[in-house]
């Protein structure tokens, strides 16, 4: 429940970027007359579970020296796909706008089909990308060490 409204207040501030009047009541994100509940399937507990799988392999087989940077992959991972989820659901509130036809497409489309598992995608893609800059940073100083040789 928690997670629902944390997510509906993220999309609301992703609405009020884009210049939409959005408004948040309990778990319903609302664009005027329209808007879309934030159901626990979409709260994104998911995508928060993959990127935790996805960090905790790259730990382990990666494993990251510095405290900053363990505690980087620790934190920011949850939070871009919170971010990610949440950007998904605030675009589900506005296809909501749309006539009637495009918006059955575009919302099974975004919601159910492909379009949902692009959104788990990026935040995994952008999980492994942060993770091998932060593996990056720290193989710098031994490139110049060895430089050296």
């Amino acid at each position: 429940r928690a997670l629902s409204w944390l997510t509906a207040r993220l999309a609301q501030g992703w609405l009020l970027l884009a210049g939409q009047p959005a408004l948040v009541e309990g778990q319903r994100v609302l664009l005027g007359d329209n808007g879309v509940a934030v159901a626990g399937g979409c709260s994104g507990a998911v995508q928060l579970i993959q990127v935790g799988i996805v960090t905790l392999i790259l730990l382990l087989a990666f494993p990251l020296q510095r405290w900053r940077h363990r505690l980087a992959m620790l934190l920011l991972p949850p939070l871009l796909a919170l971010l990610c989820n949440s950007a998904r659901v605030a675009l589900l509130a506005w296809l909501t706008l749309l006539p009637p036809a495009p918006q059955r497409f575009w919302f099974a489309f975004s919601h159910e089909d492909t379009g949902s598992l692009l959104i788990g995608g990026v935040a995994m893609t952008l999980t492994v990308l942060l993770h091998l800059a932060l593996v990056e940073r720290e193989l710098r100083p031994l490139e110049a060490e060895l430089g050296g040789l």
